[in-house]
């Protein structure tokens, strides 16, 4: 198979091939109003794919996941000190947000592999807007992430996520207003070039 964004090979099992198959069949139906091959089923797509399968001898190989519960992750966070250490305080913003958003790792912090901070792509301290009550506390918490999965100019296109102050296990509203107002706190003037989770001896 070739991977939608590159002209690089790249080697899926035959269940992620029909699912690929799948996926775009169904775009072109929305799209142009008829399926491929003139709407004709693809079932002899599958079989054909299915007795590659069985050919190969082989079982299809999945990646293993393993879920994580908010109370696990509490828990988790609860070895941590993010009330002291600005580190971990971004570390466990960074999950308590990640989990609660549904949010994938690459929509909310720089990979390893790409040093290069880009406003445009990844979230910054500018892309969280809280609301206060006349009281001066936050009220509301909002992100703006983009999705990771998208192509073209959605691939660049920020969209809001509201996140929840206060929960039975986790809190992320109150989690990235401590990271941002009190803990980690950087001058306005920065807020736009600087990643919304960091390491703060680095930046």
């Amino acid at each position: 198979m070739i991977s939608p964004s590159t002209t690089t090979p790249v080697i899926v099992n035959t269940e992620t091939a029909w699912q690929y198959v799948s996926t775009v069949n169904a775009w072109h139906d929305r799209s142009q109003g008829i399926g491929f091959a003139g709407g004709m089923d693809l079932k002899r797509v599958k079989n054909m794919l299915t007795g590659l399968q069985r050919l190969s001898g082989l079982p299809i190989t999945r990646r293993k996941r393993i879920g994580c519960r908010p109370a696990h992750l509490a828990a988790g966070i609860a070895t941590m000190n993010p009330a002291a250490n600005a580190l971990d305080a971004n570390v466990a913003a960074s999950f308590e947000v990640a989990l609660v958003a549904l949010a994938r790792a690459g929509e909310l912090a720089l990979s390893s592999s790409k040093k290069l901070f880009t406003r445009a792509r990844h979230p910054s301290r500018a892309d969280v807007v809280f609301k206060y009550d006349k009281a001066g506390r936050p009220r509301t918490c909002t992100i703006w992430i983009v999705n990771s999965k998208a192509r073209g100019s959605e691939a660049m296109r920020k969209l809001p996520v509201h996140l929840p102050m206060t929960g039975k296990h986790l809190s992320p509203g109150m989690a990235l207003y401590y990271l941002t107002e009190v803990i980690d706190k950087i001058p306005l003037a920065s807020r736009a070039t600087t990643p919304l989770f960091r390491n703060p001896t680095t930046g």
